[in-house]
C-alpha cells in the first residue's frame, strides 16, 4: 500500500512503499534516523458513471475516480446484483453473460461510501441472414434484398453496403440494388459493429425483357400467351404486366396453407375467426369470373377489382381471400388483426389502400399473398407493395 510519512520535524516526505503485517503494523526502512508518523488522507468521494453499457463478448473494467486523488483508502469491493447477467472480479473487470440490466454495487472498505451503477449488457450481431445470395436483374431494374441481423436486439445492427463494380450495379444505404448494364458483380454487406460480419450477393444483370401484354375485350377476357411464370429474385410475380400460362395449375401451395393454418390458430386464441373464402383458381375459373363481372359492371370497373384470366394471383396457389370480399372487412376486428399480423406468418396484404396506381388494383383488405418469411416482414416494415419491393415501380 502507499502511505504518506512525515518526520518528527514536520517535514512531509515522499511516498514510501510500506508493508503492513497481519497486525496492521507498518514496516519501512527510512533513510534517516528520525521519528516518523503515518499521515492518513481521508477519502471524500468516489466519482463514477451512474449507468454503463457493455457488450457481450467483451470485457470492461470499472475505473472510479477517487477524491482527493491521494486518498489513503482505495480498498473497493464489487458486487453484482445478478450474476446471470454479469459477473465482476476483485479488480473491477466486468464479464457480460447475457443481455439485460443489473446493478453493480461498489463499497469502500471501512468507509461510509457506497455506489450503485446500472450495468446494461447489450447483445452484439452474431449472424446476417440474406433473403438470397444471388440475384438476376434486368437492365434498369432495382431490388431491395431482405436482410435479417441476428439477434434482432443487437447493437451495431446498421448495415454497410458496397458494390464491386458500380458501372454494372449500385446499391444504396437501404440495400436497394440497381442494375445498370449487362454483366456480373458482387454486392457486399457488413455490420457496422466491429468485428464485422460480412456477406456477399452475386448479381447478374441481363438485357431488359419486354413482357407479354394481355389483350382482348369483354366476353373473352383476354388471353395469357407467356410460356412460363415470371420469377424475380425467387419470387413469382403475377399482375397486369406479368401473366401465367393457361395450363399452369399447381393447386393450393402447401407451404402457404400451412402458414395460413398457423395464423388462423393464433387469431382463434384471441377470439377471432379467419377462413379462406377463395383460394386457388384455375385459368378457366378466372375467365368465368372475369366475364361475369364485365357483363355486370363493364370492363373499366371490372378491371379495378378482377384480374384477367392468366393474370390472377389466385392461379399461383399462393393467394387467399379471407372472410369477405367487401371493403368493410378492413374495419372488422379480423380485418384489423390481419393487417397488423399477416407479415408474421409470411403473408402480405397484396393490394394496400392508396396503391392502385402501382398494383393496378383497388384496395383489397381481404386479399393476402404468401411470399415467405422474412420477406413479408421486410415488405411490411418498409410499407411498400410487392411491385416496389421487386423494383417494378
Amino acid at each position: 500500500m502507499d502511505v504518506y510519512i512525515k518526520s518528527s520535524d514536520g517535514e512531509l516526505e515522499h511516498f514510501y512503499k510500506a508493508l503492513v503485517d497481519e497486525d496492521m503494523r507498518l514496516h519501512f526502512n527510512p533513510s534517516e534516523a528520525a521519528t516518523y508518523v503515518l499521515v492518513y488522507v481521508p477519502l471524500e468521494e468516489v466519482v463514477i458513471d451512474e449507468e454503463i453499457a457493455v457488450n457481450r463478448g467483451t470485457s470492461y473494467r470499472i475505473t472510479p475516480t477517487f477524491v482527493p486523488e491521494n486518498a489513503t483508502n482505495r480498498n473497493v469491493i464489487f458486487y453484482s446484483s445478478d450474476t446471470y447477467i454479469f459477473t465482476i472480479d476483485s479488480n473491477g473487470y466486468i464479464e457480460p453473460i447475457i443481455a439485460g440490466e443489473a446493478t453493480l454495487r461498489m463499497n469502500i472498505v471501512e468507509e461510509a461510501i457506497e455506489k450503485e451503477i446500472l450495468i446494461i449488457v447489450n447483445n452484439i450481431p452474431e449472424e446476417i441472414i440474406l433473403q438470397t445470395d444471388s440475384v438476376r436483374l434486368q437492365e434498369g431494374q432495382n431490388r431491395v434484398i431482405a436482410v435479417e441481423v441476428i439477434p434482432a436486439d443487437a447493437v451495431g445492427r446498421e448495415l454497410i453496403w458496397v458494390s464491386s463494380d458500380e458501372d454494372i450495379v449500385t446499391v444504396d444505404e437501404n440495400g436497394r440494388i440497381t442494375a445498370h448494364k449487362i454483366g456480373s458483380a458482387e454486392i457486399g454487406v457488413r455490420t457496422s459493429f466491429e468485428p464485422a460480419i460480412y456477406r456477399t450477393i452475386k448479381v447478374e444483370v441481363i438485357a431488359r425483357q419486354v413482357p407479354a401484354t394481355p389483350t382482348g375485350g369483354s366476353g373473352s377476357g383476354g388471353a395469357s400467351n407467356v410460356a412460363a411464370p415470371t420469377f424475380i429474385n425467387g419470387i413469382m410475380i403475377v399482375n397486369r404486366q406479368f401473366g401465367l400460362p393457361r395450363n399452369f395449375s399447381p393447386g393450393v401451395n402447401a407451404q402457404a396453407l400451412t402458414a395460413f393454418n398457423r395464423m388462423r390458430d393464433s387469431a382463434a386464441r384471441q377470439g377471432l375467426t379467419l377462413r379462406i373464402v377463395s383460394g386457388f383458381r384455375s385459368y378457366e375459373t378466372q375467365r368465368a369470373i372475369w366475364d361475369r363481372n364485365v357483363r355486370e359492371r363493364g370492363e373499366a370497373e371490372a378491371s379495378r377489382w378482377i384480374a384477367r384470366p392468366g393474370h390472377s394471383e389466385h392461379q399461383t396457389g399462393l393467394a387467399f381471400d379471407i372472410n369477405s370480399t367487401s371493403s368493410a372487412f378492413a374495419n372488422t376486428p379480423e380485418g384489423r388483426w390481419l393487417a397488423a399480423n399477416a407479415h408474421n406468418y409470411g403473408f402480405i396484404i397484396r393490394y394496400p389502400a392508396g396503391t392502385e396506381h402501382i398494383t393496378g388494383f383497388a384496395h383489397e383488405p381481404w386479399h393476402i399473398r404468401y411470399v415467405g418469411h422474412p420477406t413479408s416482414v421486410t415488405i411490411f416494415e418498409r410499407g411498400v407493395t410487392l411491385e416496389e419491393f421487386l423494383g417494378l415501380h
